[in-house]
């Protein structure tokens, strides 16, 4: 009896302290800052509103068979869709009818080509060097990494791909945070339950210009408890430290950001559905300008990686490439100058390191390089 007595006393003093304690840092401590209200809504103008639709799913997608000039301060190029939407004009049936792989690249402008010509993006490029590769471009301008995971599932298996390239630019993350674009265009994005899962909102996705409030909604859904501890300044303290030190030592992902959170769990879905369908998925690493200029690796991008290693999925980083080209001549060869997507000579740099990576040994998704061992 003196022992139970003794627990539940030494049970309220651990509760009497910690309330103490809170107490202090409630007093102490600063306070951590608040959103900023959401400002009245002005549209910004974005260059392809020329040869994209409203989507109910997507929220927005390239006209088919559409012929458009990309109009920009920097940039003056033609372009064009096929019958299914996709860059260029070579069209693509469902059920593949040549004997060669057929491979299918999905991302936002840096996928689609913003800047260069059909025959100048590196998925055309691929498919000019290997005759017998089918390389299909869906990627669309401004695309969250959540909007790649809904186009794959409404349109990108429909063609049953042998090889799926995601390709990742670090925006793409943060995009998938908001409800809306700058542009007026709403678009689908996901919460994450109490319980880890993915729930998708927002769809049918709303009349471009008819969401004014809310792009950036609460994307986390907490347990009871987990709502209770949130509002502790003590746990937040503590939890703080933890997380910086479990960082330090490798043992959690070094951006612990709201959109990799998001980001991560997102892409874990998109892999398994493109391996359920039978094709392998890879990870294609697009470097903003900035990190080819500093190289070190940053957070955004060793988290990418841990990812990839977490996942055992293939991942193309192309940043150590595009830092060794820009060191032998300049970055601005290979980035559109104050514009920053990739030139022509950018996409070709693209094309070769990810045709090197389907020539290796290990994939034998194109015949090797002539004397490279089986």
């Amino acid at each position: 009896m003196l022992r139970v007595k003794n627990f539940f006393l030494a049970l309220i003093s651990v509760g009497v302290v910690l309330l103490c304690a809170e107490g202090v840092f409630r007093v102490c401590a600063k306070p951590a800052p608040q959103p900023a209200a959401e400002q009245a809504v002005t549209w910004v103008e974005v260059p392809e509103k020329k040869w994209v639709d409203y989507h109910d799913v997507l929220g927005w997608y390239p006209q088919p068979d559409k012929t458009a000039r990309l109009e920009t301060p920097l940039i003056h190029q033609e372009i064009h869709t096929n019958a299914a939407g996709f860059r260029g004009e070579r069209n693509y049936a469902e059920n593949k009818n040549s004997g060669g792989p057929r491979i299918l690249a999905v991302g936002d402008s840096f996928t689609f080509g913003f800047g260069v010509a059909d025959s100048e993006t590196f998925s055309r490029r691929l498919e000019e060097r290997n005759p017998a590769l089918e390389v299909l471009n869906a990627g669309v301008p401004g695309y969250g990494i959540d909007q790649v995971l809904m186009l794959y599932r409404e349109i990108g298996r429909k063609y049953h791909p042998d090889v799926v390239l995601v390709d990742v630019f670090p925006e793409m993350g943060w995009r998938a945070t908001r409800a809306f674009t700058a542009g007026g265009y709403a678009k689908p994005f996901f919460k994450l339950t109490a319980q880890g899962e993915l729930e998708l909102q927002n769809v049918p996705v709303p009349k471009p210009y008819a969401m004014t409030q809310g792009q950036f909604p609460n994307l986390f859904q907490h347990s009871f408890w987990q709502a209770v501890l949130k509002k502790s300044m003590l746990y937040q303290w503590i939890r703080a430290r933890l997380l910086r030190l479990s960082r330090n030592v490798y043992l959690i992902d070094p951006d612990l950001s709201d959109e990799w959170k998001i980001s991560r769990k997102i892409l874990s879905q998109l892999l398994r559905e493109i391996r359920k369908d039978g094709a392998e998925p890879v990870l294609v690493m697009i470097p903003p300008e900035y990190w080819v200029r500093s190289p070190e690796k940053n957070q955004p991008r060793r988290s990418m990686l841990r990812f990839a290693k977490r996942e055992h999925v293939p991942v193309v980083d192309l940043t150590t490439a595009f830092y060794e080209a820009g060191k032998k001549s300049s970055v601005e060869d290979y980035y559109i100058r104050d514009d920053w997507h990739w030139t022509a000579k950018g996409h070709a740099l693209a094309a070769a390191e990810i045709e090197s990576f389907l020539k290796s040994p290990k994939r034998h998704f194109l015949p090797p390089p002539s004397g490279a061992a089986a």
